[in-house]
């Protein structure tokens, strides 16, 4: 999942849950791999989220957090990562896919769904699900989010607009494709395969140039489609059918295109 995704996930979530309280902590599976511990230490680790309440999210590049509260419990973070095939679900509301997504764990009456990996219960009504297939996925307790992404490099969203000189001085600096760059999380934080290609179809730009080599009006264009791409994917809820019809997105996902 790419930027796009994991916000229309943090949404689903922020939208569902927010101001509830934690009643219910179900792990369906220790995989010592997603909680990055060993098994007798995952259900005591995340028993602390009994009680408290979900505060706020957030996200940042591939990230994406739940913020908790409790009396008296020191304030905590659930953060996730979705890897290639992660997921979280509310029960009884389908979730959104791009349009030809591989799996699709999303059938809102099958609870919990496939690969699930643990359930929150809020209250008596809502519950929600995070699962994963391949195991590539992360899910951690911290008590500081953005230490934890101290790695990543600029989110398009978050705070893109506010650092053109920065992102025209790493441009300037490296002399590797230019794609090559903007997957690099340490540099545009969120920005996958499938926006990578449309960013720079948008640029006018070809994936193998050189980042030193772009001239400033190239640099410019690229800065502006990487904010606006991403900020357009966002506005349309990770919903591929609605993405501009001009976006090699349509080519990538159409097995049948001859493109």
């Amino acid at each position: 999942p790419e930027l796009p995704e994991v916000e229309a996930a943090r949404l689903l979530v922020h939208n569902n849950c927010l101001g509830s309280r934690v009643t219910d902590i179900d792990v369906v599976i220790e995989d010592e791999i997603i909680f990055n511990m060993p098994q007798d230490q995952i259900k005591p680790t995340f028993s602390v989220l009994h009680g408290m309440t979900l505060q706020t999210t957030g996200r940042y590049g591939k990230y994406f957090w739940l913020s908790f509260a409790g009396e008296s419990k020191p304030n905590i973070n659930l953060l996730m990562h979705f890897g290639m095939t992660g997921f979280v679900q509310v029960q009884g509301i389908t979730r959104s896919f791009y349009r030809s997504a591989p799996e699709k764990p999303g059938d809102p009456v099958v609870w919990p769904p496939r690969f699930t990996r643990f359930v929150l219960g809020f209250g008596k009504s809502v519950k929600l699900a995070f699962g994963d297939s391949r195991r590539l996925g992360r899910v951690s307790l911290v008590s500081d989010v953005m230490g934890s992404l101290k790695t990543l490099g600029m989110d398009p969203i978050v705070n893109l607009k506010a650092r053109w000189s920065d992102f025209d001085a790493i441009i300037q600096k490296r002399r590797v494709p230019i794609k090559s760059l903007l997957l690099d999380q340490t540099f545009t934080a969120g920005v996958g395969n499938w926006m990578a290609d449309d960013i720079l179809l948008m640029a006018r730009i070809n994936p193998n140039s050189i980042a030193a080599d772009l001239n400033d009006q190239q640099r410019r264009a690229l800065y502006e489609a990487v904010i606006d791409l991403s900020i357009d994917a966002c506005r349309l809820k990770n919903d591929g059918e609605e993405y501009p019809k001009e976006w090699l997105f349509h080519v990538r996902w159409d097995k049948k295109s001859t493109h």
